[in-house]
């Protein structure tokens, strides 16, 4: 019986988290008996698969964690249809994380790291600094260095214990250093080893504030700017066909890129036309961000181009 509650309880927060991140506050509180009768009461229907990776005894309760995909699509729709308001980014930003002041927020930024990756966000990240002290115009540095839109600071609060940890959490827009919005989030954990317990806390922390900081990015009008920009992206030492096709599936999965057409195939190069939004961190970013195997595009340099034409960036190939 327990473990058929946990399961349910489990589940039902896996969709409670899609709420939460599309749907505001104040229409949660709202509208909360119609969206617990709809969704959480019957979460099935919304969940595609699921697995559990975790469950425990500590204490006298019963621990259960639970891998859920959702089906997403269908719950805006849901949503759309009682006339709910939903938050949707246009685009979906590169994010830092940068952990500040010790272990617990390492540990839990690898945490809050593995839920991005998991839901297809790119994320960088910096070593842990245990000295540096919370601070919007050096994460929004941080982020523009390693070619990120947003960074994610998370950095611990007073009230953690050995097994226990409390986070706090910070959006920073990389390009003007705006603070975005802030997110909270604490965990604590039994074992009997407390370095163990220490562990277990500081990762169901991350875990928890990469949901908080994903619902208020969600729902703070984050996007790229609005200027389009046209330029040719000019490849050498390309030495397989097969390299040409993965750069053309990724190019249209970069934040920026608008469309990325095919124009031109050489003996070890290749041309795309690219229509790119203006994100403020330079062509570098774009070719960090292409996910490519066996390798990478480093850029050389940036031609532009006469008055009204198309401008050229030159980059090349370099396996790993």
């Amino acid at each position: 019986m327990a473990q058929r509650a946990a399961l349910a309880a489990a589940l039902s927060r896996a969709v409670g988290s899609v709420l939460e991140r599309h749907v505001s506050p104040q229409d949660l509180r709202s509208r909360a008996p119609e969206l617990r009768s709809t969704f959480l009461a019957r979460p099935l229907p919304y969940i595609q698969r699921y697995s559990i990776v975790l469950e425990d005894v500590e204490g006298d309760e019963l621990v259960m964690s639970v891998e859920a995909e959702i089906d997403r699509d269908s719950v805006l729709a849901r949503l759309r249809a009682l006339g709910v308001l939903v938050h949707v980014l246009p685009a979906r930003p590169r994010v830092a994380v940068v952990p500040l002041g010790g272990s617990a927020a390492e540990g839990a930024a690898r945490a809050l790291r593995r839920v991005l990756e998991a839901q297809g966000y790119v994320t960088r990240s910096l070593p842990a600094d245990f000295s540096q002290a919370p601070d919007q115009s050096a994460a929004a540095r941080w982020a523009r260095d390693l070619g990120c839109h947003v960074a994610f600071v998370l950095f611990p609060q007073a009230g953690g214990g050995e097994a226990s940890v409390a986070l706090e959490g910070w959006i920073v827009e990389a390009r003007r250093g705006d603070l975005l919005a802030r997110g909270e989030a604490a965990a604590g954990a039994e074992a009997e080893d407390p370095v163990e317990a220490a562990a277990r806390a500081a990762r169901r922390a991350g875990e928890r504030l990469a949901a908080s900081l994903l619902a208020r990015l969600e729902q703070s009008g984050w996007s790229l700017g609005e200027e389009v920009e046209r330029f040719d992206l000019a490849v050498e030492g390309l030495r397989a066909p097969s390299l040409v096709e993965a750069i053309g599936r990724s190019l249209p999965l970069v934040a920026e890129v608008r469309e990325a057409t095919l124009r031109e195939v050489r003996y070890g190069s290749a041309v795309w036309r690219l229509e790119a939004r203006d994100a403020g961190l330079g062509p570098e970013a774009l070719l960090g961000a292409l996910r490519l195997p066996q390798g990478r595009l480093v850029w050389r340099e940036t031609l532009p181009g006469d008055e009204g034409g198309v401008g050229v960036v030159r980059a090349e190939w370099v396996e790993r």
